[in-house]
Formats: C-alpha cells, sequence, structure tokens
C-alpha cells in the first residue's frame, strides 16, 4: 500500500500512516478562483454577497455578477476547475437555488432581468459543457436544468455509450414553470412557456409557443406572456371586452 495516494476529489489526497486513513486537501493547489461584481460602469471589484454561497473546489475558476446585483437568498454556486459562472444584472431573486460547474472548463450563463425560485443548474460528466440562460427569463420552484444524465447508458453488444452530456440554451423571455426538468442538448427558441411538470429534450425551433408533457411537444402556438397579473393586464389593453 502506498503512503500517499490521490482522493476521488480534485486536489485531495489519503495518507496511510500506522494503519490510519487521513483524507485532506492541497488548498494551495486550489488558487486563481475569483468573486467578481461589475459595476454599471464596467469596473471590477472582488466581494462577498450576502445571500449567495461559493464553494470553489478547484482552481482556475470565475463567477462575475453583474450590476444591478440580484438579490439572492439560499442560493450556492460550486465550480470546478477553470469554470465560468456569470449572471447578469437583475432586480429580482435568484433564491433556493444550487449551480453547480462540475464539469472542469464548463460555462454557465444566466442572463440579466432573471428570476430563479427555486432548483438547480448542473454541468458535469464531460469537460467543457455550456449552459446559457437568456436574458429575462422566469424559473419557478423545483426546475431541474442538468447537461448530463448523470449516468451513462451504453450499447449492451458493443459498449459504446449512448447518452452524452450536451449543451444547453434556453432563450430569452421564457417561463419554466414549477417543477420543469431540461434535458441535456435542449434548445428553447425565445418567448417559450414550459407547462409545469414538462419533461423538455431535444431542439425547438419556433418561437412563441407553450410547450409541455413528457416528453415535451408544442400544444400551441403564437403565445407570449407577461408578469403583469391578469386584471392589471386587460385595464392597460385599450379595446379589450372579456
Amino acid at each position: 500500500m502506498k503512503l500517499l495516494e490521490k482522493g476521488t476529489k480534485p486536489n485531495s489526497y489519503i495518507l496511510h500512516l500506522w494503519g490510519i486513513r487521513i483524507r485532506f486537501r492541497n488548498i494551495f493547489a486550489c488558487g486563481n478562483n475569483k468573486i467578481i461584481l461589475v459595476d454599471k460602469n464596467g469596473k471590477e471589484k472582488k466581494v462577498k454577497i450576502k445571500g449567495l454561497k461559493v464553494n470553489f473546489i478547484g482552481s482556475n475558476s470565475t463567477v462575475k455578477i453583474h450590476h444591478p446585483y440580484p438579490k439572492f437568498q439560499n442560493a450556492v454556486i460550486t465550480c470546478r476547475n477553470n469554470a465560468n459562472i456569470t449572471i447578469g444584472g437583475s432586480n429580482f431573486y435568484i433564491k433556493n437555488c444550487f449551480i453547480d460547474a462540475a464539469a472542469s472548463d464548463s460555462t454557465i450563463n444566466i442572463g440579466k432581468n432573471c428570476f430563479i425560485r427555486g432548483g438547480y443548474v448542473v454541468t458535469a460528466d464531460k469537460n467543457g459543457l455550456n449552459i446559457n440562460i437568456g436574458d429575462e427569463c422566469l424559473i419557478a420552484n423545483n426546475v431541474k436544468i442538468t447537461a448530463t444524465d448523470f449516468h451513462t447508458v451504453f450499447d449492451a453488444e458493443t459498449k459504446l455509450p449512448l447518452n452524452p452530456p450536451e449543451d444547453i440554451n434556453i432563450g430569452k423571455h421564457c417561463w419554466l414553470c414549477q417543477d420543469v426538468t431540461i434535458a441535456k442538448g435542449t434548445i428553447l427558441p425565445d418567448n417559450t412557456i414550459v407547462a409545469a411538470k414538462s419533461y423538455v429534450t431535444g431542439v425547438f425551433e419556433k418561437s412563441n409557443t407553450i410547450i409541455g408533457g413528457v416528453p415535451a411537444r408544442v400544444v400551441k402556438e403564437n403565445t407570449n406572456w407577461s408578469t403583469t397579473g391578469y386584471d392589471k393586464y386587460v385595464e392597460s389593453l385599450p379595446n379589450f371586452s372579456a
């Protein structure tokens, strides 16, 4: 048995000494990580943010948050090696969510004026993955956006993998309702509404639609949405009659 062996986590080791296994991490190898706030003039500064916890499990990763800074509440970001996470400026909440760039060299971009009520966003199992969420998206409670299946499905004869992780691209002004799952390889165009409890996979090309189901399909076209409540929205229409 070796006196010292590598652990399963980045920069971790196991020391075998007198029959005792001692686990430790080389904290000096986990450097050059940054949390950066970008103010309205484009000036960058390093600072801690209330309501947001950032865990760096590796090195050379950057979390960049733009002004106006979102209102974080019970939000956690985790980065592995060479990850880049960017969050656009917003006057809304980002809360009860877990954002994990578990794949090295991966990128997660969340656009401007997004409102996230809960859930998680994850890249994992393949280096270089990307998840992009466009401006003005509304993400409801318990929404899962995952660029991987977390386990490998393979051909029983050839042993070749059948479900590689893939990038995810969510367009601008999309509304993901409660308990939605966005699977690897999903592409949603602008102004898409995803019905509650839907499982979304594949490429959707037409904007301004409602999709829903397991798996999700287009159920209505020529639609859009507003955060304004029904009565107030109706009052804003000059010639509307129920």
